[in-house]
């Protein structure tokens, strides 16, 4: 039996979790009258709801991103779903059913990343990178033209690149739980505002893995003019994509001495 207050909790707890990464234009969040195209590996699959670390959990009571949008959308406003991938491997005709979902939709929410079975226990990664199937999905639905929210599920910081790092806005989303569904749609549509802060840094590239937020980088400061005279990567700088206790808000502020 799941009490109305653990449920409560849980989605209280899932919402709060969630870290905004990105968000260009105030796009998020959306009005509740948006019509949105829900497109990736599990926006339908309770299955993949609880995580890596759930232990003998309910999954018939897990909320899915599907449903947890098709509860929070205004009436009359549409949700178009597609899959367009699987995690680690296309679908026949995925991607074009996420694409023509996409065209008829005013907005894309494009929910990818790793699935529970990627992360946890014994699942190190040599590339922390959205895999090649998703990553094609969202360069298709990209080209259309319309808006693109990705909503990152992963339990580790990931490399992010091409259309997912262009994207419009960008919230890491972790494994959320049971209240998965209902969490998200509280951030997108702007119920709940996003709080969580980043623990941990997202690289630029794999190889910058591990990136310890609390050490100096090693090796002598930058000499003269001459770049070659300074500890750092060839192709990137030392910096984070986004570091660790990143995690801006819907709301604006400033700061000074008055």
């Amino acid at each position: 039996m799941r009490l109305p207050r653990a449920i409560a909790l849980a989605r209280e707890a899932a919402g709060k979790s969630i870290v905004l990464l990105k968000n260009d234009g105030g796009l998020l969040p959306l009005a509740r009258s948006t019509n949105i195209a829900l497109v990736g590996p599990c926006v339908s699959d309770k299955g993949d709801m609880p995580g890596p670390w759930a232990s003998f959990p309910d999954f018939t009571t897990c909320v899915t991103p599907e449903e947890g949008f098709r509860a929070a959308l205004a009436a009359g406003a549409t949700h178009r779903v597609a899959r367009g991938a699987d995690y680690e491997a296309p679908l026949a005709g995925g991607i074009e059913q996420a694409v023509s979902a996409a065209r008829a939709s005013d907005v894309v929410v494009l929910v990818i990343g790793e699935s529970a079975r990627m992360s946890g226990e014994a699942q190190a990664r040599v590339e922390v990178t959205i895999p090649e199937a998703q990553m094609a999905l969202a360069e298709a639905v990209a080209a259309t033209g319309k808006p693109v929210i990705v909503l990152l599920r992963h339990g580790r910081a990931l490399v992010l690149s091409g259309a997912v790092r262009a994207a419009s806005a960008i919230l890491a989303t972790w494994f959320l739980g049971s209240e998965t569904g209902h969490a998200l749609a509280d951030i997108v549509f702007g119920a709940v505002a996003p709080q969580g802060r980043l623990p941990v840094s997202f690289p630029q590239k794999s190889g910058q893995e591990p990136f310890y937020y609390d050490h100096r980088s090693t090796g002598g400061p930058q000499l003269g003019a001459d770049p070659a005279w300074k500890a750092r990567y060839r192709e990137v700088t030392n910096e984070a994509l986004y570091p660790f206790g990143y995690g801006p808000g819907y709301s604006t502020a400033s700061y000074s001495r008055t």
